[in-house]
């Protein structure tokens, strides 16, 4: 991929439970040798036999979710040289390599207009175990910038949730979708044939990283939730209201 800068990226879904392709630039120390080992490595969770040097490469950031049985998600990031490795994290064979190298070009010629701040319709900033972004956003398509100020990895899904429903629920739904069970009853009637699962978002981005993405959301209450290991049990998780106020709700 000849290409060095920002880049139009997109995510074709797939017809699974999962349809996430996290972007990463691999560490320059791990041979191709080392990679196709790791890959070859049945797992039943992200943490499972991932070997250090996954969790070490930069993230950088990728539309995420999308729609089922072809839809497509879009956004920019900024590409740096190296070699990439595109990769569902619960089933390695589905994955993809390729190698962004210096070119002779920019991205952006002369005069031509680039993504700014007020080209953006939500800013949205990742730090350490919350998320900075608006309570009240427009339902439709729109333009999202997601940054990530703080000092680890984090990524922004979006959750639809029902009326009423707090974030802590919305994390604890999340939990029972990923591990193919319905929400628990104990959350109440509102969850009841509900399936907490992500309809939007960003994947993961390491820090100091920024995504421009569009989502087209339609009006309800949602949970913005970060699901890297650990992050949503430890609170990582906020409401927000698509197209209308969230007077009234909770927002923990």
């Amino acid at each position: 991929v000849p290409r060095l800068g920002e880049s139009l990226d997109g995510a074709v879904a797939l017809p699974d439970l999962l349809r996430r392709l996290p972007f990463r630039r691999r560490p320059d120390g791990v041979t191709d040798g080392e990679m196709d080992a790791a890959l070859a490595t049945p797992r039943a969770t992200i943490a499972d036999q991932t070997p250090d040097w996954f969790f070490a490469s930069t993230f950088v950031g990728n539309p995420d979710r999308a729609a089922a049985d072809g839809g497509t998600a879009a956004g920019l990031v900024a590409l740096v040289p190296g070699r990439f490795l595109v990769i569902d994290p619960l089933h390695p064979a589905r994955h993809a390599r390729f190698e962004v190298v210096p070119a002779a070009f920019t991205a952006f010629p002369p005069g031509a207009a680039v993504p700014s701040e007020s080209a953006t319709d939500v800013m949205a900033d990742m730090h350490d175990l919350a998320f900075t972004l608006p309570t009240d956003v427009p339902a439709g398509r729109q333009v999202w910038r997601v940054a990530n100020s703080g000092l680890a990895p984090h990524e922004l899904a979006l959750v639809p949730v029902p009326e009423g429903a707090t974030a802590a629920q919305a994390v604890a739904a999340s939990a029972a979708f990923f591990a193919g069970k319905p929400a628990p009853a104990e959350l109440g009637p509102g969850w009841a044939g509900r399936r907490a699962e992500p309809v939007a978002g960003v994947g993961v981005t390491s820090p100091g990283g920024a995504v421009w993405a569009q989502f087209d959301l339609a009006p309800g209450l949602y949970a913005a939730i970060c699901f890297v290991p650990g992050h949503a049990e430890a609170g990582m998780a906020q409401l927000l209201r698509v197209g209308g106020e969230l007077a009234g709700q909770p927002t923990g």
